[in-house]
């Protein structure tokens, strides 16, 4: 028997439909977009985009996609209308105004973000897409490139749009010529004599460094690279009327992509929409924000006719607490705020947004402790923080920064810290003051002495990682071992000085980057180096394997954020032990 709180559910749905159905319910078959027609004059561009219009209303009677669905259908407007130039060709700039008036797009962007729940038929609505992209764009040469999360899931979208082809009857009187298909591109010739080309393409971006489509297709593209993204894909708008598609379910917390999304959002607020993001969430942003998502009837109208209401509220009644995010990004359809991390974003926000700390009371001798996360494989970043103790328990960021560098590459590593340490030491809360070199050796033992080396030239230093102190997790008189008991510790020495609002940041703190080796780079700021420490922060969770760790896809780095952490923890355990003098 349905409960009661279901029944209710079922009636708002049923009322919010009809209401849809009244005020915003898009006509697909070929006489709606003919009425349309008739207020705009049949030039050729008008022409080129009535007959794409009803190519795609044919598509919609493909038995595997015949259940229509006002949401994708809005979609395929919202593509139609940033696709325009590849649809029409070079009658776009002239009939501009009455293409955009027969499309009757709701909104408009030049690319489009699109975040939805698992299917909800995405995939079939971006093949529906390019298969008339396929049939009738105008363009010459490499018309779409499809990218993933691998080829394989690439390769699949591309299927999909040639299933729409293989449906049209030989008799056709649109159905073009194919002249090379295999499983990873396929090149034709339209009826009206133009040859282009879809491809399925790798995840490297040194594999798709020559690509050049028209428009591009991103399946799944909060789960890529941010390499990827940035190196390779992104790049690619500097080029006029390239169209970007990126369709996905919802981002992890704190990955790139999340992070892209919500800097387009910010836009989007200030009517910027070079790409708009378009969130088919099935929670209102209400019921997102008390976090009661799973009882969130407002926007279940959203729900596809292939799927079933009943259903999801029986599913989310098994579904485990630990569980109830990811069933919410992946059912729902809902952005991710919180991961379960070890330090909360508000109270990192908090800390952004104190002012610097103007005075420091403090021993006149009290240490300055800096910390070091070396590199850990051939090439990745390496973190540096340096703190200070208020006589108040305040800390105090002098110093903070994350540099690309190559491990086997000594030289640059030590280069960086030796301008860290010497823009260190003429910060004005530190100049004589002894500094506590806080170094991890976990990995190269021998790199960790050659950093330590580099700070020491610039005394004095103290030394306080030795047996007689210590009898386990350190490197005798070089530096700390990380392990994941201390790796925990640190997570909840930082996160009790969050808590405490004992954090600040040092006015005139200082960083360092890749100029300190290469004069051509340009220098960084601080700012810039705190932000980053930030986002690393509030990313620190325990992974499925039992380790913890800030990164939340391959490509981001968590290295300032160690170091940050590093310098609190064994900054205290020095401290507590009174091992290093000047009254801490």
């Amino acid at each position: 028997m349905l409960d009661l709180p279901e029944a209710r559910r079922l009636i708002q749905i049923s009322g919010a439909i009809t209401q849809i159905s009244k005020r915003q319910r898009l006509a697909t078959n070929v006489g709606a977009f003919s009425r349309t027609a008739q207020t705009v004059a049949a030039t050729p561009g008008v022409k080129r985009l009535i007959r794409f219009l009803n190519l795609l209303a044919e598509f919609d009677t493909a038995e595997w996609a015949s259940i229509a669905f006002d949401l994708n259908q809005t979609m395929i407007r919202r593509l139609t209308l940033s696709h325009l130039p590849v649809i029409v060709g070079a009658s776009y700039t002239a009939e501009k105004a009455a293409l955009e008036a027969l499309v009757n797009s709701p909104d408009r962007a030049n690319n489009v973000i699109w975040i939805t729940n698992r299917q909800q038929g995405k995939t079939s609505t971006l093949a529906k897409f390019v298969a008339a992209l396929m049939v009738l764009s105008p363009h010459q040469g490499s018309l779409c490139c499809i990218y993933s999360t691998n080829y394989d899931r690439a390769t699949e979208l591309l299927k999909a749009a040639k299933m729409y082809l293989d449906n049209m009857p030989a008799s056709h009187p649109l159905r073009p010529e194919v002249l090379t298909n295999n499983e990873r591109s396929i090149t034709l010739r339209t009826v009206d004599g133009s040859v282009h080309s879809v491809a399925a393409r790798p995840r490297s971006a040194d594999s798709c460094r020559g690509d050049a489509p028209a428009a591009a297709m991103f399946d799944e593209i909060a789960f890529v690279q941010e390499d990827f993204w940035y190196k390779f894909a992104y790049p690619l708008l500097q080029v006029g009327k390239r169209v970007f598609t990126c369709a996905t379910t919802p981002a992890p917390f704190g990955s790139f992509f999340s992070r892209f999304v919500d800097t387009v959002k910010e836009r989007n607020k200030q009517h910027d929409f070079f790409f708009r993001v378009i969130n088919h969430s099935l929670v209102c942003e209400d019921c997102e924000a008390r976090e009661v998502g799973e009882k969130c009837a407002h926007r279940l109208m959203l729900v596809p006719p292939w799927k079933s209401v009943l259903r999801f509220h029986l599913m989310s009644k098994l579904v485990p607490s630990a569980r109830k995010e990811e069933f919410a990004a992946e059912v729902y359809g809902v952005l991710a705020k919180r991961n379960n991390g070890y330090i909360p974003s508000r109270l990192v926000d908090a800390w952004r947004a104190r002012p610097t700390l103007a005075i420091l009371t403090a021993a006149r001798m009290a240490p300055v402790y800096v910390a070091i996360d070396p590199p850990s494989h051939q090439s990745s970043a390496f973190g540096m923080a340096a703190i200070i103790y208020g006589e108040y328990g305040e800390v105090a960021i002098l110093g903070l920064a994350e540099v690309r560098a190559t491990r086997c590459d000594a030289l640059q590593l030590q280069a960086v810290v030796g301008d860290f340490v010497i823009r260190l030491r003429k910060h004005k809360w530190v100049m004589h003051r002894p500094i506590v070199p806080i170094i991890e050796t976990n990995n190269n033992g021998v790199l960790a002495l050659s950093l330590l080396r580099v700070i020491e030239r610039h005394p004095p230093t103290v030394m306080p990682f030795v047996k007689a102190y210590f009898a386990t997790d350190v490197t005798e008189n070089i530096g700390v071992r990380t392990t994941e008991a201390t790796k925990s510790a640190m997570c909840m020495a930082s996160m009790s000085a969050f808590l405490d609002g004992r954090i600040f940041s040092a006015p005139d703190a200082i960083t360092s980057g890749r100029d300190a080796f290469d004069p051509n780079q340009d220098s960084v700021a601080f700012a810039d180096a705190a932000d980053q420490l930030a986002l690393q922060l509030v990313s620190f969770r325990d992974l499925p394997d039992g380790k913890i760790s800030g990164k939340v896809d391959s490509s981001q780095s968590d290295d300032v954020g160690m170091a940050f952490m590093m310098a609190v923890y064994w900054s205290f355990t020095c401290r507590a032990l009174n091992i290093v003098g000047g009254g801490q």
